[in-house]
C-alpha cells in the first residue's frame, strides 16, 4: 500500500508543469547624442516687426440732436468713411409733423364711416365731409 500511495504521490507531482526559468533583462544601451555646434556671430536679427492691434481716432466726436424729439431718418456715411467738413452724415426728420398727418389720414376713413351712418340715420339732415 505504501508503494502505491508513493507511485500515486509521485504521478501527482508530474502533472504539475515545470516552473520557467527567469528571463535576463535586455540590456539597453544609451544612444549618443547627436548635437549641432554653431558658432555664434553678430548679425541683425530681425528687419521688421509684426504685430496686431486696434487704431483708435485722436478725435472722436459724440454725435447727437440740440432739439429734443428728432429720430434718424438717414445714416450717409459708414463705419469707416473719411468725412469732411460740412459734409452731411446724417438726416434728421421731425417727428411731430409726420406723426400728425399720419395720425390725420387715419382718422379720415373713420370719418367717413360716421359721415355714412349719420346720413342713414337722419335721411333729413345731409351731412357732408370736407377734406
Amino acid at each position: 500500500m505504501l508503494a502505491l500511495a508513493a507511485l500515486f504521490l509521485d504521478n501527482c507531482f508530474k502533472l504539475l508543469p515545470d516552473e520557467e526559468k527567469e528571463l535576463a533583462l535586455p540590456l539597453i544601451e544609451n544612444q549618443a547624442e547627436d548635437y549641432k555646434i554653431y558658432t555664434v556671430t553678430r548679425k541683425t536679427i530681425l528687419n521688421f516687426l509684426c504685430g496686431t492691434g486696434t487704431l483708435v481716432p485722436a478725435n472722436e466726436y459724440q454725435l447727437f440732436f440740440s432739439s429734443d424729439g428728432l429720430r434718424l431718418k438717414e445714416i450717409r456715411v459708414n463705419y469707416s468713411s473719411f468725412v469732411k467738413q460740412g459734409e452731411i452724415v446724417v438726416c434728421a426728420e421731425p417727428p411731430q409733423v409726420e406723426i400728425q398727418l399720419k395720425l390725420q389720414q387715419n382718422e379720415v376713413p373713420k370719418m367717413e364711416l360716421y359721415v355714412a351712418a349719420l346720413n342713414r340715420i337722419g335721411s333729413t339732415l345731409k351731412y357732408g365731409l370736407a377734406i
